[in-house]
C-alpha cells in the first residue's frame, strides 16, 4: 500500500509541477465559410497581452492564408466579440483598409455582444486546450 501510495503522490507533485511550471500560451481562434470550403484556425502565440499587435498579426496570417486559397475572393466579412483592446480600436481599422487595398478585397466587421463564449471559434480554442 505504501508503494501505491508513494507512487500516486510522486504523480501528483509531478502534475503539480507541470502545472506551476508550465508558460502561459494565447490562442487566436477563427473560422471562415465559404462557398466552396471552410476551414478552421487556432494560431498559437507565448504573446499573452491580447494586444493589437497580437490581433493584427493573427489577422494578416489568415487573410493571408485565405487569398493564397480563395484566390477569387472579393468579399471578407469579419465578425468578433467587442473586446476594445483587441478590436474596437483605430488601430485595427486602420490596418483592415491597408490590408483590403493591398488584397483587393471589400472587407467589412461586425461585432457580437463581447464575452457571448457560445461560438464556432469558443469551440475552437476549447478542443485546442483539452487537447494540449
Amino acid at each position: 500500500m505504501t508503494d501505491e501510495f508513494n507512487g500516486y503522490y510522486i504523480r501528483i507533485r509531478a502534475i503539480l509541477k507541470a502545472h506551476w511550471n508550465s508558460k502561459p500560451l494565447s490562442i487566436f481562434t477563427a473560422y471562415v465559410w465559404s462557398k466552396n470550403e471552410n476551414f478552421a484556425f487556432a494560431l498559437p502565440s507565448s504573446d499573452i497581452t491580447h494586444d493589437k499587435f497580437v490581433v493584427d498579426a493573427a489577422l494578416d496570417i489568415i487573410l493571408n492564408h485565405i487569398v493564397t486559397i480563395l484566390p477569387n475572393i472579393k468579399v471578407v466579412d469579419c465578425f468578433s466579440d467587442g473586446a476594445a483592446s483587441q478590436f474596437k480600436q483605430r488601430f485595427l481599422f486602420r490596418n483592415l483598409v491597408q490590408i483590403a487595398n493591398e488584397h483587393n478585397i471589400d472587407l467589412s466587421w461586425h461585432f457580437f455582444a463581447t464575452s457571448h463564449g457560445k461560438g464556432v471559434v469558443d469551440g475552437i480554442g476549447g478542443t485546442v486546450k483539452r487537447l494540449v
